[in-house]
């Protein structure tokens, strides 16, 4: 078990990271939102300045940004787990069989979201998301940072550490993608994340860089909040694809084939 005392570490540093800047961030806001409201001859309310700092999304934008890249520092230097030169090294993959992969991945990926959206989990963040999609600093927090900070921590950071420590590539895979389902704390992403964290921790195992996770991490998001943007919060794949059962059988068969296909790569030796 003491292999994942830093792995453990690691995820309550970002939790942390988190908590710390967006208290920070909350209390400046309501400073300056205080002195505004002096400087306009208004006398300074608790509750006023409550709902303004609840209302703000660039507050939530800035929280992610800025915990994501203390998260980064954190990972390199304090924490020591990883090497962000070694880490983004040229994946070792042919770049057919790299578009390959990011193919599959989405096939697994959009089948659990089908999955999760036909189970109808709680979705607690689905109008804070929404809103920061509609900024272009909102959008690169969400496509770009955010992923960035999450695959630093995860596969570089944890799942790295686990497979330095002894741990099988199973082992590792598996625990860092429990892991990076838990840190999305939202009932609709929890399973999505987790499934998402064992197709990226195979593509970091195997092709022993952060590249190609990344990518498809940042593809995901980016893809997501194109949606959001173009079709809607309400937008569903289920009604798009024509109801429960086509979309049921669609995921049924993406998860098998891309299952399929994973494991025949992951148990293939090079």
């Amino acid at each position: 078990m003491k292999k994942y005392l830093k792995p453990i570490v690691a995820f309550c540093t970002m939790i942390l990271m988190q908590l710390v800047v967006a208290i920070l961030l909350t209390i400046g806001f309501g400073i300056y939102k205080a002195i505004e409201m002096m400087g306009a001859g208004m006398k300074p309310d608790a509750m006023d300045i409550q709902q303004m700092v609840a209302s703000d999304g660039s507050l939530l934008t800035l929280t992610l940004i800025v915990s994501s890249l203390l998260t980064i520092v954190a990972m390199r230097w304090p924490l020591k787990m990883v090497r962000l030169g070694e880490s983004f090294g040229k994946p070792r993959v042919s770049f057919t069989k790299a578009i390959f992969l990011i193919v599959m991945s989405f096939v697994a990926i959009l089948s659990t979201d089908i999955l999760s959206e036909i189970v109808a989990l709680p979705d607690l963040i689905g109008a804070q998301l929404g809103g920061m999609c509609t900024s272009v600093l909102g959008i690169l927090a969400i496509a770009v940072v955010g992923p960035l900070a999450e695959e630093v921590v995860f596969r570089g950071a944890i799942q790295q550490h686990l497979l330095r420590k002894g741990a099988s590539p199973f082992e590792a895979i598996f625990a860092t993608a429990v892991l990076f389902g838990l840190i999305h704390m939202n009932p609709a992403q929890i399973p999505f994340a987790f499934v998402m964290g064992l197709i990226l921790g195979l593509l970091g195992w195997k092709t022993q860089s952060l590249v190609l996770p990344c990518l498809v991490h940042m593809l995901n998001n980016g893809l997501s909040c194109l949606l959001m943007v173009t079709q809607g919060e309400t937008f569903s794949l289920v009604d798009s694809m024509g109801g429960t059962t086509p979309a049921l059988c669609y995921a049924i068969v993406g998860l098998v084939a891309s299952g399929y296909v994973f494991y025949r790569w992951a148990i293939f030796k090079q």
